[in-house]
């Protein structure tokens, strides 16, 4: 057994569990900071969000970002010929974040999004909006995607994107 593997196999596994993040990540939205969780493929991430979403009283709103075109997260602008501007048409899910207390959850955050894909993330993220349309005051942000690591489908966020985040890892927990 070599350096490399001894280190791997007694080191400490990295990120928290279930029970450890969901009242880490309930107190970062409950501060009004977006958060970004990240974890292998079908370990938990949408389940801990509907659960957040659930226990905080709010309306999740469920966004797989990779299987959106960027004109369903951000809304397409159409002619407004009386006032001869364009006026932006949002989609239904931004209309419930701006009437009532939501919990937007961008699922699939990082897997093979585009620039205008994270254009429109970064505004719902940075300012709760979309356009002109606020989102309502109590209405959080947070994103899931998966790690590089276990060579899923990830495309590398630009660091401005990334650094409006509380970044957290969620890991397994197998009882032994």
């Amino acid at each position: 057994m070599d350096i490399k593997q001894t280190q791997t196999s007694t080191s400490l596994p990295s990120g928290y569990t279930f029970d450890q993040l969901f009242p880490l990540i309930r107190a970062t939205l409950d501060a009004g900071i977006s958060v970004l969780l990240l974890g292998a493929p079908g370990i938990g991430k949408s389940t801990l969000t509907a659960d957040l979403a659930k226990n905080m009283k709010k309306t999740l709103i469920d966004i797989r970002l990779a299987q959106k075109d960027p004109a369903e997260l951000g809304g397409v602008y159409f002619p407004n010929r009386e006032t001869q501007t364009l006026e932006l048409f949002p989609p239904d899910w931004v209309k419930r974040a701006c009437s009532e207390p939501c919990l937007v959850f961008l699922d699939e955050f990082n897997a093979a999004v585009t620039k205008l894909h994270q254009a429109a993330a970064y505004q719902i993220v940075l300012e709760k909006r979309i356009g002109e349309f606020q989102f309502h005051p109590e209405t959080v942000v947070l994103a899931a995607g998966n790690r590089e690591e276990d060579h899923a489908i990830v495309t590398p966020l630009s660091s401005a994107l990334c650094n409006r985040f509380a970044h957290f890892e969620l890991r397994p927990d197998v009882a032994t």
